[in-house]
């Protein structure tokens, strides 16, 4: 079932690939068109919807089409990110797995310490090293555990601070910004009851004022794109995070920088180092294409 839109043209040239409508593959039509409608206005060339074993939407941008060449740059890594993405959902292997249990037919005849020990989640770690660098901070990966944020990767930047926390510590949700743009990862609609829980755990007596003041942080992640924690959990460090959300929906990390006050002013945070977070957290959802 081709699209028919304005901007594009229905596909003309044969193809071997079944098609079938969206309906008749569990695909709602009406989800294409609001995608359609949100992706308005980008440089897309193409559109295939596959599913179940056909194709159930498909279409192309002028002057674009299907039988145009395309010239594709850096595409084995998206495939290789699906391909990873596929495996972790059924179960074949984990971002804790090591590397060297899938190519052992590759390695060299003496494998050493580092290449047996190297595991997936390591991938992802020079980029957090390289801003930690840049920004002379501490950068942290983290995902939650009830009340608590658990530590999951640790970079530090500066040879004067660095701030004091190890692989698997627990930090607060409430206060710190890691876990603040876990809960900003929360839907809108569920954002002030999920708050509001937290508070209620947190302070039983009285819960207004925290929430108040959690919902006021929160919004600055609506506004800015990035969460931040100004002294709130430690009063000489500033910090700011960005929640990573998985393509499915179902799994939220968390990324935040924090310095000392006198290097991480307020201005800085949000003009310099809060995007630079925001485009640290594109670059991995991009790498793993939103499966981890």
């Amino acid at each position: 079932m081709p699209i028919v839109r304005s901007a594009i043209f229905p596909v003309q040239i044969p193809t071997h690939l079944p098609r079938d409508t969206p309906s008749a593959r569990g695909v709602d039509s009406v989800a294409i068109d609001a995608f359609l409608d949100a992706v308005e206005g980008l440089e897309l060339h193409g559109l295939m919807i596959y599913r179940a074993g056909a194709v159930v939407a498909e279409g192309y941008w002028k002057p674009y089409a299907a039988d145009r060449p395309h010239m594709l740059h850096s595409a084995v890594k998206s495939w290789t990110g699906t391909a990873v993405g596929l495996a972790v959902g059924d179960g074949l292997l984990s971002l804790d797995d090591k590397v060297i249990g899938f190519f052992s037919e590759h390695c060299p005849a003496v494998v050493s310490d580092n290449l047996a020990a190297m595991k997936v989640r390591e991938v992802a770690r020079p980029l957090m090293q390289s801003l930690a660098d840049l920004a002379q901070a501490t950068v942290m990966m983290g995902e939650h555990d009830a009340l608590h944020m658990v530590v999951v990767e640790v970079c530090h930047g500066s040879p004067t601070y660095k701030l004091r926390i190890e692989v698997g510590e627990r930090v607060p949700r409430h206060l710190t910004a890691l876990g603040r743009a876990n809960l900003a990862a929360t839907p809108a609609d569920e954002r002030v009851e999920t708050v509001e829980e937290v508070c209620r755990q947190l302070a039983p007596d009285g819960p207004e004022t925290l929430t108040a003041q959690m919902l006021a942080s929160l919004r600055e992640y609506d506004k800015l794109g990035f969460v931040c924690s100004f002294g709130d959990w430690s009063p000489d460090m500033f910090a700011v995070g960005v929640p990573l959300i998985s393509a499915d929906g179902n799994r939220v990390l968390s990324f935040s920088c924090n310095g000392p006050v006198h290097q991480m002013s307020r201005k800085r945070l949000l003009t310099e180092v809060g995007p630079r977070m925001v485009r640290l957290r594109d670059r991995i959802h991009k790498a793993v294409q939103g499966f981890f």
